[in-house]
């Protein structure tokens, strides 16, 4: 596979930090050389992402309660920052609709999408949510400009391929004054410093990039 150039910077330069055997294949953490960037070089393909996430990708449902209490707290933030009801919030990677279900407690209009179709029909079977099996960047979501009040993606940005493109189609949905809410793992944690390729997060394909608060501000 064709190695791929640093999102952020276009650098051709790495370190390999870490190779990781998941007994099908071998995956490379490599680190940028100039903006220091950590993600999986080669990305795997859209394609396997997609087989990948319909096939063997799947949420623990232990997750839940950790789930739904982060929900919480970031609704009452977006509540207490002037958010009113009827608002819409499109989650990206929305799996079996835990935020979304919260949001719409709160007033809110929900959106959803989600890779795994087996997360599209629990959502739909928990929750009566009707989230979209599709690709962000391959959706009408991705076309209405100016559209959202919000664009959400917990623990999911570390997931996705394309990441200018994504970052870029998220801007042009929200409206002005609009909110990105982002959550994702720190590679520049203890828990990194101390495990290696062994932290939990190391997780390809699942994982493919592993931001520290230095390089997520670059984006």
């Amino acid at each position: 596979m064709e190695k791929n150039n640093c999102p952020i910077c276009n650098n051709k330069n790495f370190e390999v930090i870490a190779k990781i055997d998941d007994l099908k294949c071998y995956y490379y953490l490599v680190k940028c050389k100039n903006c220091e960037l950590c993600f999986i070089n080669p990305l795997p393909s859209k394609e396997d992402l997609k087989k990948y996430y319909n096939i063997e990708y799947e949420v623990p449902e232990y997750q839940k309660k950790k789930v739904i209490d982060k929900s919480k707290k970031i609704l009452e933030l977006l509540k207490n920052m002037g958010l009113n009801r009827g608002a819409k919030i499109l989650e990206i990677g929305a799996s079996y609709g835990y935020f979304l279900n919260e949001a719409r407690k709160y007033g809110f209009i929900p959106y959803g999408l989600e890779l795994s179709k087996k997360a599209c029909l629990k959502a739909k079977e928990y929750f009566n949510l009707d989230i979209k099996n599709e690709d962000f960047l391959e959706s009408n979501y991705s076309k209405l400009r100016a559209h959202f009040d919000v664009v959400v993606l917990l623990d999911v940005l570390e997931h996705i391929r394309d990441q200018n493109e994504i970052i870029g189609a998220i801007h042009y949905i929200l409206k002005k004054g609009g909110y990105l809410v982002l959550t994702i793992p720190n590679i520049d944690s203890w828990e990194f410093k101390v495990c290696g390729k062994y932290w939990e997060w190391v997780s390809p394909p699942a994982h493919l990039y592993y931001y520290s608060p230095k390089t997520i501000k670059k984006c």
